[in-house]
């Protein structure tokens, strides 16, 4: 028996009743749900049965199976069903925007969504060619979104006279989303009815691919609430820097050069005081920068043939560089007798080490 699907009629209800027909341990079978299961790229919808909170919905071979935990239903029970309506919504939101970025998309450049998935927290979708246009594109669907243009959701009688894009071949009646001079697209999921629903769109990155391009996305309340971050964010460095949206950049990109320059300078300071400290093939010190380590090491074969640097002390053990004109992998035995790990090659070897100073020198000398 195939499950009713409520959702598809009534994508903003939020409580329904219903009939247990299938109890399997904490899987519950009903004669129909307004609970979306994980499909289509997109997660399941929660909320509660009873007022037994509802962790998964599934669907196989269009019998939609609801995951609780503890329990006491029964087949025959009637029930109670509530849906998170925060989170549907937010994916109402968030998958209708997908079609109307994907059918803008397919117009500009004639590229197919290949992959798309929809979490609580963002929204991805992977196009097979490379996309440059990115404020273009954005403005494109925000424009849309202005317009307010219908969703219209059904199942066509003659589904052959219909052009529409789907990401896989589909099996049994085909549900259609169109969205007026926008996109016309085969899908499973609740959708909002208009565009003005949307409220704002932002593609917060892009990723190019071997297959295309992929984008990350927020639509609705999830774009207004990282537009909010973002903007008390700003407002804090403004505020930090004595800026201003025009003068903000230009002040932390000084501060980057200068802080690039000094970190160069403490560099070579660093490095020039731990020179005048090799009076030994091995030197230990409390702390230094890996490039330092490895370019003293490099001076302290050169002068003695092998040498090392440890950097740490007797309570938390040393990571240690340590090269040889010989063979370092000898060194590397001895080292491994002292508890300790590491590898490398003949020329130098680095790991860690939790054997004191003394044992150090010793198990070396």
């Amino acid at each position: 028996m195939k499950t009713i699907k409520l959702y598809d009629e009534m994508p903003y209800s939020t409580d329904f009743k219903a009939t247990v027909i299938e109890v399997n341990k904490n899987q519950i079978i009903l004669d129909q749900t307004l609970f979306f299961p994980e499909e289509g790229g997109q997660e399941c919808d929660l909320g509660t049965i009873n007022d037994i909170p509802v962790k998964d919905v599934q669907i196989k071979d269009d019998v939609i199976i609801h995951y609780v935990k503890k329990h006491h239903l029964q087949v025959g029970d009637t029930i109670e069903g509530h849906i998170d309506w925060k989170r549907r919504y937010s994916f109402m939101q968030n998958h209708t925007g997908e079609h109307l970025l994907s059918g803008i998309v397919h117009s500009m450049y004639g590229y197919d969504n290949v992959s798309f998935h929809l979490n609580s927290e963002e929204g991805q979708v992977e196009y097979d060619g490379d996309i440059k246009d990115i404020d273009l594109i954005e403005e494109k669907v925000n424009q849309a979104i202005y317009e307010n243009k219908e969703v219209h959701c059904f199942y066509p009688d003659d589904l052959e006279s219909i052009s529409y894009r789907s990401k896989k071949e589909i099996e049994g009646k085909v549900r259609i989303v169109e969205i007026k001079d926008y996109d016309i697209c085969a899908c499973c999921a609740p959708h909002v009815k208009r565009t003005g629903e949307l409220g704002v769109f932002k593609i917060i990155k892009v990723i190019h691919t071997t297959r295309g391009t992929r984008f990350i996305f927020l639509f609705g309340e999830r774009a207004y609430h990282r537009f909010k971050d973002d903007f008390d964010h700003l407002e804090s460095l403004y505020h930090l820097f004595s800026s201003n949206n025009q003068t903000l950049v230009k002040q932390v990109n000084k501060m980057y050069e200068e802080k690039t320059a000094l970190e160069v300078k403490y560099a070579q300071l660093e490095k020039e005081h731990m020179l005048s400290l090799c009076d030994h093939a091995y030197l230990f010190v409390e702390d230094c920068l890996p490039v330092n380590q490895r370019e003293v090491t490099n001076h302290l074969v050169h002068v003695y043939g092998t040498g090392g640097v440890f950097v740490g002390n007797d309570e938390k053990g040393y990571r240690y560089v340590i090269g040889s004109a010989n063979n370092a992998l000898d060194i590397l035995t001895q080292l491994k007798s002292l508890r300790s790990k590491g590898g490398g090659s003949k020329e130098m070897i680095q790991g860690f080490t939790p054997a004191s100073k003394t044992e150090l020198l010793k198990a070396l000398s």
